[in-house]
């Protein structure tokens, strides 16, 4: 018996950081939700009001509660998350993590779920 047709999905989340023109960082959406069950991953972006710079250099990094992908630092070069750990159990717990651009600072979450 054949298996069923599988519908494609999209599997990015998309994690947008942006800087204003005083250098203050938003992310959108604050706290993301990467879903196990679908296969997800995140796609770090950002964007800068500073016209001389629209795509400005950031580092994201997930140390403060431990990270539910295998990596724990994207960044401009690396900006996808790949797959959630295996180990990780879809769950409420936000896994905080920090944004650096230049000398700003932001410290978002995000999540798992099924």
């Amino acid at each position: 018996m054949a298996s069923p047709a599988r519908r494609p999905m999209t599997r990015d989340v998309s994690v947008q950081i942006a800087v204003d023109r005083n250098g203050q960082i938003t992310v959108k959406p604050d706290p993301f939700w990467v879903s196990k069950g679908r296969s997800e991953e995140v796609w770090f972006s950002c964007t800068s009001a500073d016209p001389s710079n629209p795509n400005p250099d950031f580092t994201v990094k997930f140390n403060k509660n431990g990270t539910p992908f295998n990596d724990s630092v994207f960044s401009q070069q690396y900006p996808c998350s790949g797959l959630v750990k295996r180990i990780v159990k879809p769950s409420k717990k936000i896994y905080n993590y920090r944004v650096t651009v230049g000398r700003s600072t932001l410290d978002p979450g995000g999540g798992v779920q099924e």
